[in-house]
């Protein structure tokens, strides 16, 4: 499931990414008892700069979160500046696949 979300991810928003789409989180990591739910985060220059990729995230089915959602998906995405400072309004989407 990680791959057919990279290559989709690479296509949508190729403008804003910096740095590389790495599947992150318990999925990545073969044998472990997880939930299913593929994690994945993305390095951009900032979040400043990649905040127009949310709408064309949106427009595919992703629905968008400033951090903490009720909403069960079962595909994280995180978008964090590749130089790696904890930003609290880090932009989050999630999408069910």
């Amino acid at each position: 499931m990680f791959e057919t979300e990279n290559a989709l991810l690479s296509s949508l928003i190729k403008p804003w990414i910096a740095g590389a789409i790495e599947h992150v989180g318990s999925t990545a990591v073969v044998g472990l008892a997880v939930k299913p739910v593929i994690d994945i985060m993305v390095g951009v220059q900032s979040l400043q700069s990649s905040r127009a990729a949310i709408k064309v995230l949106t427009d595919k089915g992703h629905c968008y979160t400033p951090y903490k959602t009720e909403r069960f998906v079962n595909l994280h995405l995180r978008l964090e500046p590749i130089i790696y400072t904890w930003y609290p309004s880090t932009v989050l989407c999630g999408r069910s696949v």
